[in-house]
């Protein structure tokens, strides 16, 4: 091989590497871009996630305080109703606890002793308020004997 199409041949391998180069650093510099805006969406994504994060805690916090609150309704009707075994009574209130820990009031063991408190609380306003009827109509029934009594 002469040293002219020598050079010719080394002149076209680099021009053939030249663009090879060129089209590189093109592709180098899309992928570049594109990794800088996923970088960007993953910043987004992660601020999102956080504030997610921190509203869930916010509403777990305030979850846990009314089922706290519920739950105080539910240990004074369970302290009324006998049991016979006290760790019975230990293991339900751990288990209480554990769902207000988690707030998980939709739970069915929940549901179910907030229904029960709830009805008994409702059924203890209804004595009261039968023994409140229950006192007046006595003092009316004395009041009306004493009268009856004093006629001549």
């Amino acid at each position: 091989m002469s040293t002219a199409a020598a050079t010719e041949s080394a002149s076209i391998d680099v021009q053939s590497i030249m663009k090879q180069v060129a089209a590189l650093q093109q592709l180098n510099s899309s992928l570049s871009q594109e990794k800088d805006g996923l970088s960007e969406q993953v910043k987004s994504f992660t601020s999102q996630v956080k504030q997610n994060e921190e509203s869930l805690t916010k509403l777990r916090g305030s979850k846990q305080r009314e089922m706290q609150q519920t739950f105080q309704g539910i240990k004074s009707w369970m302290d009324k109703v006998p049991m016979q075994d006290a760790a019975v009574r230990e293991q339900l209130t751990n288990g209480l606890q554990d769902y207000i820990t988690k707030a998980e009031d939709e739970s069915g063991v929940w549901q179910v002793m907030v229904c029960a408190s709830s009805a008994a609380a409702k059924k203890d306003e209804e004595f009261q308020e039968l023994q409140r009827e229950y006192e007046t109509l006595k003092t009316r029934h004395e009041v009306f004997v004493l009268f009856i009594c004093k006629l001549p």
